[in-house]
């Protein structure tokens, strides 16, 4: 009984071929009378098991690019992405591109645009936002994620970012960009979403607040190590589908 146990000990600790060596080493040499608690092994019999080798595994990610769901207000309201909504509802947008994304694992996008009730906007040539609702028209086209880090995200004030982070967690949208690394789990492969702008107008806005300058910020936007992510998605102004293995 001692011998099974130290046997059951090994395959715990050092695996099958482990256990193999101890129990030859506990057997009865050759010529030793046996006992009643002996255990033999035949050399023939043994076959170790045969090495599982994982397949790799495949991930196809859509960049879907700039995309603003909402409105300058001195544009035409009927021509205006505001008037489309309301004549065609959310999913009139990505109508023609839902299956692609549909199709992929993750579909990432960057919204370029508040989603905000705020009526005070800065003092810019174009400002954009849209109604706080218009999240879902990501979700409802399987836009998984978004990034917030473009020259728009503070059209409508200091606090129109945070509007939007809010309306996008609503909708059940990842946002991710500036100091917000988001992971997502795909397929079994951790996925970090780091989105930057380096439009000087973006972290001068920051400077107003007193918050440190968007370049300080990038500097630690890191990845921590203890993430183990395997891939790094970075947000890009165009639209760009690829496959990683």
């Amino acid at each position: 009984m001692l011998i099974a146990l130290v046997v059951l000990l090994a395959l715990v600790v050092g695996g099958v071929a482990s256990a193999y060596a101890l129990v030859q080493s506990a057997s009865p040499q050759s010529g030793a009378p046996a006992g009643g608690d002996s255990l033999a092994v035949s050399e023939g019999s043994f076959e170790p098991p045969a090495a599982s080798v994982e397949e790799p595994t495949s991930i196809t990610i859509t960049f879907a690019g700039d995309c603003t769901l909402g409105t300058e207000e001195s544009f035409d309201y009927e021509s205006s992405f505001t008037g489309y909504y309301d004549a065609q509802g959310p999913d009139y947008f990505f109508a023609n591109v839902k299956s692609i994304f549909e199709a992929d694992d993750l579909t990432v996008s960057n919204c370029e645009g508040v989603l905000t009730e705020a009526t005070t906007s800065e003092d810019k040539e174009y400002a954009y936002k849209g109604a706080p609702l218009y999240a879902e028209i990501f979700a409802r086209s399987s836009v998984e994620a978004t990034t917030v880090s473009n020259n728009h995200i503070y059209d409508y004030g200091w606090n129109s970012r945070g509007d939007t982070l809010a309306a996008l967690d609503a909708a059940g949208v990842t946002a991710f960009g500036d100091e917000i690394v988001a992971y997502r789990d795909v397929k079994g492969v951790k996925v970090a979403l780091i989105g930057a702008n380096m439009l000087r107008e973006a972290f001068s806005k920051e400077e107003e607040q007193g918050n440190d300058s968007f370049s300080s910020k990038l500097r630690r936007t890191r990845v921590p190590r203890s993430s183990s992510c395997s891939c790094i998605g970075a947000s890009c102004g165009n639209t760009i589908q690829l496959t990683i293995r």
